[in-house]
């Protein structure tokens, strides 16, 4: 089985690592990773693009991060991976991960109230 190796965050360890997921499975796997029924995805560059819970506001999740550069805090755990020149789903870069962890600010459960900003 072919796998493409993406970054997890995982809120319940306050940790950033690599984990495999399979190319022929992989929504269902970023499902179980985030622990998650539907997923939201923004883009971190013009390669990275991240995946969480789309609903992480509405559940109990042991905490919450966010990356310098984004505005807002995210709940629950996230998922980072590439995208190839057709958009499939790919590996994301290696030395990716490094910028991931000088960039991340992990909260506990109530160190910061989730909220959403208006710009206007």
């Amino acid at each position: 089985m072919n796998t493409i190796q993406a970054i997890k965050i995982d809120v319940a360890t306050q940790s950033v690592y690599i984990v495999d997921i399979p190319e022929d499975d992989t929504l269902d796997s970023f499902y179980k990773h985030i622990n998650c029924d539907t997923v939201s995805h923004f883009n971190l560059d013009d390669y990275h693009g991240c995946y969480v819970d789309d609903e992480g506001l509405y559940r109990d999740h042991p905490g919450y991060w966010s990356l310098s550069g984004f505005r807002q805090p995210i709940a629950g755990n996230g998922i980072i991976a590439g995208a190839d020149p057709m958009g499939n789903t790919a590996s994301a870069k290696r030395n990716f991960i490094d910028w991931v962890k000088e960039n991340i600010t992990f909260y506990k459960e109530c160190e910061e109230e989730p909220a959403i900003t208006f710009l206007s």
